[in-house]
């Protein structure tokens, strides 16, 4: 396969002198998504906006229109976007028709020299898709797999279990970059008392936080129910995030009607500011996940200072290991009101004075970026040297 003359010079000509900003690199970065998705999930633009000021151009991916022919990079985070949209789960047709479209620009891409990237948030869809859209998947993943020439994993377990999963990405140059936190990309904490009193939250009440969208999957109902039957008189559980169940959010709804306070349901999708508040009021954020391989709310709660308690499943036990009982504590599964009282007695003495920080400084955006486009440049130059005539 012949490689694109620009970007073989490019490859081996000398580093460019640095600017203030920290160099130029001149990749060309077709993200998926990358900066445009900013507002749903900012962990994308935390990896792709530093690019750009280091002299990259990042655009965005689309399923309607082709990649440029001078695509050094195709950086796809979640293939699962092929299901996304309410038409998709409607029609699985569409889903396929989506699947074939990114099939084929990863193979315009690399026809040109470029590279195709996979960070591997997730191993499957967090949903159950059906027989129909089951189908899809697999025989779309096996395909994914084989042309995809490096694979972004966030920690060594969450490595492994995608190689277990997904044999085709044996030929896959593979790094581990973790997780960014969010400490730049939503607003400042605002004050405790203020917060509190928005919610209609006594001011030496111990918070619970779930926030995030309401899923089946995440164990919420679960967790609202344990909470109930062993909450103390201080304690309040804060169930924030949209929902798309109808009959989910309806039991939830009920428990908190008939909780006298102590559960609050906001079910919406929260803007910043909104999220902002509940953090700044809360003092644990509480993840009852049923499976999970990664989680960028559990970073959300920690990039707060707010401690967390959640179960150790997929990547989640190497940071319950790494930052310990002061700012994780484990959540036993399955959960039951018993483990989830023994959980929150930890967690209210081991909780570290509030203005303390989270000690999240391996999660620094900048320095993950900065990593993210050394093994661009390392895989462009390794894939160059194999596809050269």
């Amino acid at each position: 396969m012949s490689i694109a003359p620009d970007l073989a010079s490019r490859l081996s000509a000398p580093p460019p002198e640095r600017s203030k900003v920290g160099g130029v690199c001149g990749l060309r970065v077709v993200a998926c998504p990358g900066l445009a998705d900013r507002a749903v999930n900012p962990y994308t633009w935390l990896v792709h906006e530093p690019m750009t000021r280091r002299g990259c151009a990042v655009s965005e991916f689309s399923f309607y229109r082709a990649c440029p022919a001078d695509t050094d990079v195709l950086h796809i985070h979640w293939p699962e976007r092929i299901f996304w949209g309410r038409v998709s789960r409607a029609h699985p047709r569409l889903s396929r028709l989506y699947a074939g479209r990114m099939l084929r620009q990863i193979d315009r891409v690399r026809s040109h020299g470029g590279i195709v990237v996979w960070t591997a948030h997730n191993i499957a869809p967090h949903e159950p898709l059906g027989e129909s859209r089951e189908r899809i998947w697999r025989a779309y993943m096996a395909a994914f797999c084989a042309k995809v020439d490096l694979v972004i994993n966030l920690t060594a377990e969450a490595e492994r279990r995608c190689h277990d999963a997904y044999p085709e990405l044996a030929g896959a140059e593979s790094v581990v970059i973790p997780h960014p936190h969010y400490r730049t990309a939503y607003p400042a904490r605002v004050d405790t008392a203020r917060a509190r009193d928005a919610l209609g939250i006594g001011a030496s009440d111990f918070i619970l936080a779930a926030v995030g969208a309401i899923r089946p999957g995440k164990g919420v109902l679960e967790l609202a129910q344990a909470f109930l039957q062993v909450a103390r008189e201080d304690e309040r559980l804060v169930i924030a995030g949209a929902c798309d169940d109808t009959a989910y959010l309806s039991a939830l709804v009920d428990l908190a009607g008939g909780s006298a306070g102590r559960l609050i349901v906001r079910p919406h999708r929260l803007s910043d500011d909104e999220m902002a508040a509940i953090y700044s009021a809360a003092d644990l954020g509480a993840f009852n996940f049923k499976q999970i391989l990664n989680s960028g709310s559990v970073l959300l709660s920690l990039s707060y200072d707010v401690p967390v308690c959640a179960p150790e499943l997929g990547s989640l036990k190497a940071l319950s290991e790494e930052l310990g009982r002061r700012w994780f504590v484990p959540l036993p599964q399955p959960l039951s009101p018993k483990g989830l009282r023994e959980t929150l007695d930890v967690a209210r003495a081991e909780r570290p004075r509030r203005g303390t920080s989270a000690p999240l400084g391996a999660y620094d955006p900048e320095s993950l970026s900065a990593r993210t486009l050394a093994a661009y440049r390392n895989c462009l130059a390794r894939v160059a040297k194999a596809r050269r005539p």
